[in-house]
């Protein structure tokens, strides 16, 4: 019995069953031996295996299957014929429709954790998922599973708290800054941002910056303006062609509705305005 194929764990003294696929079917009996005996098989089983005792259980071959890459589909097959009473998971090969308890999944995230809590763990799986790329096919089925789904506040809560710890870390912002720099973005991408950020509030309105942000953002702007001699007259035209539109400047004036600039500001609003009509007057000859 040491042949591949489909078994079945029948019940004699109530005609319930167990079924499932096994490479080595005489292996996984004694596996299942093993796991029951333990008191750790899935709970169906478990239960009736400790009311009415080992006696009371037959492992039955239903099907040789010498070909191992159809296992998963005479199982399933058997699965659906017989309706096994005692298997919890109703897809072959996979834990759909499984209910874990409490315990379980407590234990299940304490490893978790403590996998990806290793250095060496999170190297291998970096290695082994650099330069995958997922199908268009693949995007859009992911894309429409996760479309219009709400996370439960506390589900959501936790993944808040967790990121907000993580993007904190300067070992995190170097990696996406370098991941990202240089990298330019398709229209068809900075299209999606544009349509996934509309009508939401900024990310960081209300939330001042601290002196030394601005002194990076400052640098940043002023090197992209070396970098790119055309840059301004780029930013020019789109700051033109948003003021024509009346939302916009809407928008603009209710914001700036019973707002007072501070001195310093009106200084460097002025340094500003100069500097421009210097640059328009030198163009101009």
């Amino acid at each position: 019995m040491a042949d591949s194929g489909i078994y079945e764990i029948l019940n004699l003294r109530n005609g319930k069953r167990y079924v499932g696929s096994a490479v080595n079917l005489a292996h996984r009996w004694r596996q299942h031996q093993c796991e029951l005996r333990k008191g750790r098989h899935n709970p169906h089983l478990q239960n009736a295996w400790n009311k009415h005792g080992a006696d009371a259980f037959e492992f039955r071959v239903l099907e040789l299957v010498p070909d191992k890459s159809r296992l998963i589909e005479r199982e399933q097959h058997y699965i659906d014929t017989l309706c096994p009473e005692y298997n919890v998971a109703k897809v072959a090969g996979s834990n759909f429709g499984v209910k874990w308890s409490c315990e379980t999944l407590a234990r299940m995230a304490v490893a978790s954790k403590r996998t990806w809590g290793c250095p060496e763990h999170r190297r291998k799986m970096s290695e082994a998922h650099k330069g995958q790329k997922s199908t268009p096919e693949s995007r859009a089925k992911a894309s429409a599973k996760l479309r219009g789904r709400k996370l439960a506040p506390e589900h959501a809560a936790t993944i808040a708290a967790h990121n907000a710890d993580r993007n904190r870390s300067d070992e995190h912002r170097a990696k996406v800054s370098a991941y990202w720099k240089g990298r330019p973005k398709t229209p068809e991408q900075i299209a999606k941002m544009a349509e996934t950020k509309r009508g939401r509030p900024a990310h960081n309105k209300g939330k001042p910056m601290s002196p030394e942000q601005k002194a990076k953002q400052s640098a940043s702007l002023k090197q992209r303006y070396v970098d790119d001699p055309h840059l301004r007259s780029k930013v020019s035209e789109r700051t033109r062609e948003a003021m024509r539109r009346p939302e916009i400047l809407a928008k603009l004036s209710a914001a700036a509705k019973g707002r007072t600039h501070s001195e310093e500001t009106r200084q460097k609003m002025s340094e500003g305005h100069k500097r421009a009509w210097a640059r328009r007057k030198a163009a101009l000859g």
